[in-house]
Protein backbone atom coordinates (compact mmCIF):
# COMPACT_ATOMS: atom_id res chain seq x y z
CA UNK A 1 0.00 0.00 0.00
CA UNK A 2 2.87 2.36 1.14
CA UNK A 3 4.02 1.89 -2.96
CA UNK A 4 0.87 3.04 -4.06
CA UNK A 5 0.55 5.79 -1.88
CA UNK A 6 3.93 6.89 -2.91
CA UNK A 7 3.50 6.11 -6.60
CA UNK A 8 -0.08 8.73 -6.12
CA UNK A 9 1.79 11.64 -4.42
CA UNK A 10 5.16 11.45 -7.35
CA UNK A 11 2.57 11.49 -9.77
CA UNK A 12 -0.42 13.15 -9.25
CA UNK A 13 -0.73 14.59 -12.66
CA UNK A 14 -1.10 10.77 -13.80
CA UNK A 15 -3.77 9.71 -10.65
CA UNK A 16 -5.71 12.84 -12.03
CA UNK A 17 -5.91 11.92 -15.92
CA UNK A 18 -6.41 7.63 -14.32
CA UNK A 19 -9.52 9.00 -12.74
CA UNK A 20 -10.99 11.46 -15.21
CA UNK A 21 -10.28 7.85 -17.56
CA UNK A 22 -12.44 5.95 -15.04
CA UNK A 23 -15.27 8.57 -14.50
CA UNK A 24 -16.64 9.01 -18.13
CA UNK A 25 -17.80 5.33 -18.38
CA UNK A 26 -19.27 5.47 -14.80
CA UNK A 27 -21.22 8.64 -15.63
CA UNK A 28 -22.44 6.88 -18.79
CA UNK A 29 -23.44 4.18 -16.82
CA UNK A 30 -25.42 7.19 -14.69
CA UNK A 31 -26.90 8.85 -17.03
CA UNK A 32 -28.02 5.65 -19.46
CA UNK A 33 -29.66 3.71 -16.63
CA UNK A 34 -33.35 3.79 -16.42
CA UNK A 35 -34.98 3.43 -13.56
CA UNK A 36 -38.67 2.44 -13.02
CA UNK A 37 -40.37 3.06 -9.58
CA UNK A 38 -43.02 0.86 -9.77
CA UNK A 39 -41.87 -2.31 -8.52
CA UNK A 40 -45.60 -3.40 -9.53
CA UNK A 41 -44.49 -3.49 -13.12
CA UNK A 42 -41.18 -6.07 -12.65
CA UNK A 43 -44.00 -8.99 -11.64
CA UNK A 44 -45.94 -11.23 -13.78
CA UNK A 45 -49.46 -10.60 -14.94
CA UNK A 46 -50.34 -13.55 -13.75
CA UNK A 47 -49.50 -13.25 -10.02
CA UNK A 48 -52.79 -12.84 -8.15
CA UNK A 49 -51.18 -9.86 -6.12
CA UNK A 50 -50.98 -8.13 -9.54
CA UNK A 51 -54.47 -8.63 -10.72
CA UNK A 52 -55.72 -7.56 -7.46
CA UNK A 53 -53.67 -4.22 -7.05
CA UNK A 54 -54.53 -3.55 -11.36
CA UNK A 55 -58.55 -3.75 -9.44
CA UNK A 56 -57.68 -1.42 -6.54
CA UNK A 57 -56.36 1.30 -9.17
CA UNK A 58 -59.37 0.70 -11.30
CA UNK A 59 -61.63 2.23 -8.76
Amino acid sequence: MKKFTKFISHKPKFAIFIMTILIIPSFLGYKLTRVIYDILSYLPKDLKFTQGQEILDKD
